[in-house]
């Protein structure tokens, strides 16, 4: 049929220019029954002819009723549109509203942020989303995975690319255009798919499926009380858990959500009864008009010295806002103020219902009210008042004027600009909040999750303006000032440091100088460059040490790598110029289980060389204590040496934000490669080469990390051990290891695993591993009772071994 009709419409066209259209045209067609007019779907013209115009790809409104449109190509070329007369199509950048605000109410424009006043700096995204199909898949995407509490990570990465989408400059239109700089985000393999499954079938096919799944679509409605035109805020709406309790429990729509309610009262918050109660006015956006007659009402209850602007997206120019963000700077107690202004506004009826009452933050100097409020409640004093029913979402800030510019920041923002900014912040060495600015050194607890380890005192604005506007916090962080209005682009981390790049005037100072690695260290491992350290090096020549260890597994043998626990089996610790301090190897008290050639490279006969466990404990400890400690995840370190040194003289180079880049791993080996160029852990670690590899990192961002000295105490230089105690990387690289002696035994164990199943696959791979790495080769079943092949257990793995050294082979 498809056939028929092609045929059919080149006679029809014989002679004429041909168009390039979308294949949304031929879906049309083919539905028709009969070829539609192709104008609508032309994206351009492949050639000239005097007979039919240069074709545009015409606005979705103009085309067939219906039709699903691929993106359109990149507007921002001449060629794209058939003709050098034609200019590609400008969207009018939104004005802010004519309406003057009430008095005492700042305005944008009193904030000196308006584009006019900022550095002429081109944003990309500034003509609007012209991927606006592409970004509602992948916005689907996101507000599916936002409600998951297992996958918080999916809805960050699609958060970013909704963010991406959103500022690129073109239309992508085919596979080629993700190789351009702006759409690095869009490169992962992952992102990468679904963008090439959009372009190949015109959607997206999992974000159907989700929209069209009963229970993500029931449980979506019951998070949101069935409204979808606003978001939840402060505990507004339920969460996740709570959503698929209530689903599992029967509670199935929203009309069985409210007969539940009216039986059981109990059974919501008080905040979720709030919004329960008005979640269809809170779910109106609230004209401009109406924020500054709030905004003007909210002004009578705080004292006539105090400052008050509107922030969020009303000072960003929207025509309309979700919710109100009232932002107070007052002198005095903020607590307090804010306190009797609640009370005054409630007397009279404008607050209706309170989310959080007025208090105070512990350790800050903020009070804050949220709640709801509706100006009709004031007709009696106000007749003009009456129309306004509805209620509306009000947050009320309170801050001294010293904070005034960070808290502009922080709500006049949008959400991805702020998140970009903080970590911008963050991976400069600095916690950005509306508290202010401070160094801070962030890193893994005992749990593994990122925290901040270490936080300064706030920084002094230097320009002497005492952080006056927020052109001042910019121009600190080495970033032009980026105009209100263009904060709602979608701009990345990665656009603020193609910025800062752009606004530097000056090279970043350099420490130190380069040269050749020493040979002072009895190691063997891979050569390192070393820096001749500088006088303003001094305390870190004396204070910084780089710690590694190697761990074998005891105890009972689990999935994946052996042993329920480790235990130490080699102690390295180098100093700021990279030579030995320690390297020793360690006895093990306890049956070791799994010794983890693979990765270790040890045996028993090297253990037995060790020294005893409390001796290593008490040289590592003494060179540790009271320095700065550089590693990478040194908290299985310091559990096996049962060391606790204090947070802020550890330096995590695995969380590092300096030492982060786009689509890299944290592993020692990747970061090492991408910044240093040099390879490591070929084969089996070396405790000396992974210190120094760790050491190496945290000097190439030392002056953003230490800026300045975090030791309090007086330290000497630290002491190097006894020759005998630096040897281990000697005695390791002494070893004969007959590659490739048990390949046969290790490739039946490859096998195995390829077709088994959760632990039997672990286990096989296991085996295989450390068959691989034994640097002996097996030759009869009596070396099974060697303890580098406890590892092998006594399942159907040794029965499958023996079967195999008996007979002569791994077939």
């Amino acid at each position: 049929r498809v056939e028929s009709l092609l045929q059919q419409h080149a006679c029809d066209l014989k002679g004429e220019a041909p168009l390039l259209v979308t294949c949304a045209w031929l879906v049309e067609s083919l539905a028709a029954g009969k070829f539609i007019d192709a104008l609508p779907f032309a994206l351009r013209a492949t050639s000239k002819s005097p007979d039919r115009p240069a074709a545009t790809a015409l606005p979705a409104s103009e085309t067939t009723a219906g039709a699903k449109r691929l993106p359109s190509t990149d507007f921002s070329k001449p060629e794209a549109y058939g003709s050098s007369t034609n200019s590609p199509p400008k969207r009018p950048r939104s004005s802010a509203s004519a309406v003057s605000p009430p008095q005492g109410i700042v305005e944008p424009a009193a904030r000196a942020l308006t584009r006019s006043d900022a550095l002429d700096v081109e944003l990309s995204g500034t003509s609007g989303c012209l991927n606006t199909e592409l970004l509602a898949e992948f916005e689907a995407l996101r507000t599916h995975y936002s409600a998951q509490r297992t996958e918080q990570w999916r809805e960050r990465q699609y958060r970013r690319v909704v963010a991406t989408l959103r500022s690129l400059p073109f239309g992508i239109a085919n596979l080629e255009d993700l190789g351009r700089p702006e759409a690095s985000i869009l490169t992962g393999s992952h992102t990468r798919a679904r963008v090439e499954e959009f372009l190949r079938r015109g959607s997206i096919q999992l974000a159907q499926h989700l929209q069209n799944d009963p229970r993500a679509n029931a449980i979506a409605d019951l998070m949101n009380f069935g409204v979808h035109a606003g978001k939840g805020k402060y505990g507004s709406y339920v969460g996740a858990a709570t959503a698929e309790k209530w689903y599992d429990s029967g509670i199935t729509s929203l009309e069985e959500l409210a007969r539940r309610i009216e039986m059981e009262p109990g059974l919501l918050t008080h905040n979720q009864r709030v919004m329960w109660d008005f979640r269809q006015d809170f779910s109106v956006r609230v004209p401009r008009s109406e924020v500054e007659i709030i905004a003007d009402v909210v002004r009578t209850a705080f004292p006539a010295d105090a400052s008050l602007e509107v922030c969020g997206s009303y000072c960003r120019g929207a025509a309309d806002c979700g919710d109100i963000d009232v932002l107070v700077c007052a002198r005095g107690d903020q607590s307090r103020l804010t306190a009797e202004a609640a009370e005054q506004l409630t007397k009279s009826g404008f607050l209706t219902s309170t989310l959080r009452d007025a208090h105070h933050i512990s350790g800050t100097h903020i009070g804050q009210w949220m709640g709801g409020c509706c100006l009709a409640s004031l007709a009696h004093r106000r007749p003009e008042l009456a129309a306004y029913t509805l209620h509306r979402r009000l947050d009320i800030k309170v801050y001294p004027p010293k904070l005034r510019a960070f808290a502009q920041l922080y709500f006049g923002s949008g959400e991805e600009f702020n998140r970009s900014i903080r970590l911008f912040a963050t991976r400069l060495g600095f916690s950005l909040s509306d508290q202010g600015i401070r160094k801070a050194t962030r890193g893994k607890n005992d749990r593994g999750d990122s925290v901040v380890l270490w936080e300064g005192q706030p920084q002094e604005d230097p320009s002497g303006c005492a952080w006056a506007t927020e052109a001042s916090i910019f121009q600190f962080l080495g970033l032009p000032l980026i105009a209100l209005e263009a904060r709602d682009l979608g701009v990345t981390v990665a656009r603020l440091e193609e910025l800062a790049k752009l606004q530097a005037k000056r090279p970043p100072e350099e420490d130190c100088a380069v040269v050749a690695a020493g040979s002072s260290s009895s190691s063997s491992t891979t050569a390192l460059p070393v820096a001749a350290p500088s006088s303003s090096n001094c305390w870190r020549s004396r204070g910084v040490v780089a710690l590694d260890c190697e761990f074998v597994g005891v105890g009972r043998n689990t999935g994946g790598i052996g042993g329920d626990r480790n235990a130490l089996a080699r102690v390295s610790v180098v100093s700021y110029s990279g030579s030995v301090l320690l390297d020793t190897l360690v006895q093990v008290d306890e049956e070791v289980v799994d010794f983890r050639i693979h990765i270790t490279g040890l045996t028993q006969a090297h253990l037995d060389q060790g020294v005893p466990f409390a001796e290593a404990r008490e040289l590592a400890v003494g060179l540790l204590e009271g320095r700065v400690v550089i590693g990478h995840s040194p908290t299985h370190d310091f559990k096996v040496l049962s060391f606790s040194p204090p947070g802020q003289l550890v330096r995590d180079t695995s969380s590092c934000p300096q030492l982060r880049a786009p689509g890299l791993g944290r592993s020692l080996m990747a970061l090492s490669e991408h910044h240093l160029g040099l390879k490591i852990q070929d084969g089996a670690h070396c405790s000396v080469e992974d210190a120094r590899a760790a050491l190496w990192l945290y000097r190439s961002v030392q002056d953003i990390w230490d800026p300045c000295c975090p030791i309090t105490s007086t330290l000497s230089e630290p002491i190097p051990a006894a020759p005998h105690l630096r040897e281990a990387a000697g005695i390791l690289s002494a070893v004969c290891t007959e590659a490739g002696a048990n390949e046969d035994l290790a490739a039946h164990f490859d096998r195995g695993a390829s077709s088994s199943h959760g632990y039997a696959k672990e286990h096989y791979i296991r085996v295989a591993r450390t068959l691989r790495s034994l640097p002996f080769a097996m030759s009869c079943p009596e070396d099974l009772a060697r303890p580098e092949l406890r590892c092998v257990g006594n399942g159907k793995a040794q029965a499958d071994l023996l079967r195999l050294l008996r007979e002569g082979g791994g077939g």
